[in-house]
């Protein structure tokens, strides 16, 4: 059986056959033991490593993979349904183990379907989700088996960009503005133990394809944030620099009609 490394592996182990108590030509037995001691160790990490990394495919969130720039992750989503039927949790974990509400993702009641909805990933059989919740700023996450889902393959051809937008405790104001762009505002809320957290940012700009895109501007203004309409909704993803702690513009956004 063979273990192949990562390369940065290799580069530590090189590293390692340079210190003195493996390099000395005394003892060249306890040498290789020493080496073969390292190589143990070092592919007991990188396992640990691998498998640390492909439990992350598990983690559904509003904001997608947060490795991902804002762009990368607003274009990574698609619009979808949930196909209607028995009320089901939308789950923590992609798990067929766990059958009730102690596996849902936010203690709400389950859901029946009949639902568009923004698909985030896929982990085998499972969808992670987000679909709005039957309040009008409520917004449900979580893992969906994929024979509750189906995903549209043909978006909003037309869509309309201009008026207010809201989640739970995120807002955008969109208007129209001159030589063909879009001014956009946006203001989100944390409500931490100590108080209140702000967040808010303000541009204008084309649409470029299907997306809004406001870039950083230096250390003065750090925010990065893509809007992209899916739908019957705006994604939204930002770089997690546009507010105070724990405050994002990350996840899907509803018309609101009537607000200005």
């Amino acid at each position: 059986m063979s273990l192949k490394l990562p390369f940065h592996t290799y580069g530590n182990l090189r590293r390692l056959t340079r210190l003195p108590w493996l390099r000395g030509p005394r003892n060249p037995r306890m040498t290789r033991r020493s080496l073969r001691l390292v190589l143990l160790a070092a592919a007991t990490i990188s396992c640990h490593a691998i498998h640390a990394q492909s439990q992350s495919s598990s983690t559904c969130n509003a904001g997608g993979d947060g490795s991902q720039d804002p762009v990368t992750r607003a274009k990574s989503v698609r619009l979808g349904h949930m196909v209607d039927g028995p009320a089901v949790w939308l789950r923590q974990q992609p798990d067929p183990e766990c059958k009730d509400e102690r596996c849902s993702t936010d203690q709400l009641p389950a859901m029946s379907g009949n639902s568009d909805g923004i698909e985030m990933s896929r982990n085998g059989s499972w969808v992670c989700v987000l679909v709005p919740g039957k309040k009008p700023l409520e917004t449900r996450i979580g893992w969906l088996s994929d024979q509750r889902w189906t995903t549209t393959l043909s978006e909003n051809p037309t869509p309309n960009w201009t008026g207010v937008w809201q989640s739970y405790n995120q807002k955008l104001w969109i208007r129209s503005a001159a030589g063909g762009q879009l001014s956009v505002k946006g203001d989100a809320i944390w409500d931490g133990r100590s108080g209140p957290h702000f967040g808010d940012f303000e541009f204008v700009a084309k649409v470029e394809g299907d997306l809004l895109v406001k870039r950083a501007s230096g250390e003065s203004d750090p925010c990065e944030v893509a809007l992209r309409i899916v739908g019957p909704f705006i994604f939204g993803a930002d770089n997690g620099m546009c507010g105070a702690m724990n405050v994002n513009f990350n996840g899907m956004y509803r018309f609101r009609p009537g607000l200005k």
